[in-house]
């Protein structure tokens, strides 16, 4: 992880007058941090049919579900630069850990290549539905075969309730089960999970009272439930999902000062961000912006930029609240500052859109150092089986299944939203 990738070819020199790909400058906005340096975009490049690695899945698809898991995996890391190839990396790393009586294995220790099992299924929801996104953007059957093995595993494991309705575990796995199944019918053209997205949205329903509150949960599941929420209706176009965001929504935005409802700027950011600005898009209001931007620009304040102080170069685009070993949670809060581009620039603030720009740029070279590539799991008993995973730290190796998925999902919004790329599902 110590080489340096040209992804970026940032400037990087504080106050150096040079210009960004959007003709850079001090944005000069309340967001914080954003001082005299600037950020190219990367480079274009193409993911193609043909980039490797790749995993071919059964052309006979009523066969998926007796196929062994994993795939068998054809090529290996080509150290090509791109921000989508390295969320595809992180797609094989995690479809390397599907399992048929685990689902995916949990933790992975590349030293001595063995496995933590868990019984909770919240952070494999997670990569379950970042496979959905993997999908969306690259359009290959490795994913939706991948997807299709973990979202029976997940119903499998869910409760039919005496309403009808489907849970599973609780309100924030639910919701995610929700956002899983509803991304994968929208993008595959799929039907066949109707039936359970019915019941899985009714459950989620079921928890929200009038005045927007939610049962059942902790702040991190009702910040669940806001995408949850939104996927529902995207994929159905049900009313009464966008209703119910509307009203969830709003009552976090009027209690965000209580640790009841909202206990973590960046955790909420991260879930509710990208429902938030869906709802702005078709209902605008301005406590939405106010609310997103107001969390957005609390985060970004607190990464370490190139005009930091007496701050290691090795920990530029992380963030102060990551100063623990657990350097990985900097992609909890790249998700909420990509979604706050977006609704940024749908209302024409150019200064929080640059600001939201260079964050999230910042954080995706931080991370993409950080992943581990071809050639830096070279010593260990298996080296292919790491490759594309994230480790909890520089020097913490093991790798747990939802950090590469939530990396995923920020990277996939990252080349969408600023059209940095070209690939097969580019609308």
């Amino acid at each position: 992880m110590a080489r340096l990738l040209a992804i970026f070819l940032p400037c990087m020199l504080a106050l150096s007058g040079c210009q960004d790909s959007q003709g850079g400058g001090d944005s000069g906005t309340e967001s914080g941090g954003d001082g005299g340096w600037t950020i190219d975009n990367p480079p274009r490049v193409a993911f193609t049919d043909e980039t490797l690695p790749r995993m071919e899945a059964p052309s006979d698809e009523s066969t998926w579900v007796d196929t062994p898991k994993p795939l068998a995996e054809i090529g290996e890391d080509t150290n090509e630069q791109g921000i989508l190839y390295s969320a595809h990396l992180m797609g094989h790393y995690q479809m390397r850990m599907l399992d048929e009586e685990e689902g995916f294995h949990y933790e992975y220790d590349p030293t001595d290549d063995s496995f933590n099992e868990t019984g909770s299924v919240h952070r494999k929801v997670v990569s379950t539905f970042s496979l959905t996104w993997l999908y969306k953007l690259t359009r290959r059957d490795e994913y939706r075969f991948a997807v299709e093995h973990m979202l029976r595993f997940l119903e499998d494991d869910a409760d039919e309730q005496a309403d009808g309705s489907l849970k599973l575990r609780d309100l924030g796995a639910t919701a995610m089960f929700a956002m899983a199944l509803s991304h994968h019918a929208k993008y595959t053209g799929t039907t066949e999970w109707d039936d359970t997205i019915d019941k899985v949205g009714a459950h989620v329903l079921s928890l929200v009272n009038e005045d927007g509150s939610l049962n059942n949960g902790s702040p991190l599941y009702y910040a669940q439930a806001h995408l949850g929420i939104w996927r529902l209706y995207d994929y159905t176009q049900d009313e009464i999902y966008l209703d119910t965001l509307e009203t969830v929504g709003k009552f976090h935005y009027d209690n965000r000062d209580n640790s009841d409802y909202l206990d973590s700027k960046h955790l909420y950011a991260l879930w509710a961000h990208e429902p938030l600005t869906e709802l702005y898009m078709l209902r605008p209001a301005d406590w939405i912006t106010e609310f997103v931007f107001e969390n957005a620009d609390s985060v970004l304040r607190g990464q370490y930029t190139p005009d930091s102080e007496d701050v290691e170069e090795r920990l530029i685009g992380s963030f102060k609240e990551s100063e623990d070993e657990r350097r990985w949670r900097v992609v909890l809060k790249l998700e909420g500052t990509i979604d706050a581009y977006r609704l940024a620039k749908f209302v024409g603030d150019e200064a929080r859109t640059e600001a939201y720009r260079k964050g999230a740029l910042l954080a995706v070279k931080f991370l993409q150092e950080f992943q581990y590539r071809k050639g830096d799991t070279a010593g260990w008993p298996v080296p292919p089986r790491a490759v594309g995973g994230t480790p909890y730290g520089f020097d913490h190796p093991i790798v747990r299944i939802e950090v590469p998925g939530h990396e995923v999902n920020g990277f996939a919004k990252v080349v969408e939203y600023m059209d940095l790329e070209d690939y097969p599902g580019h609308p």
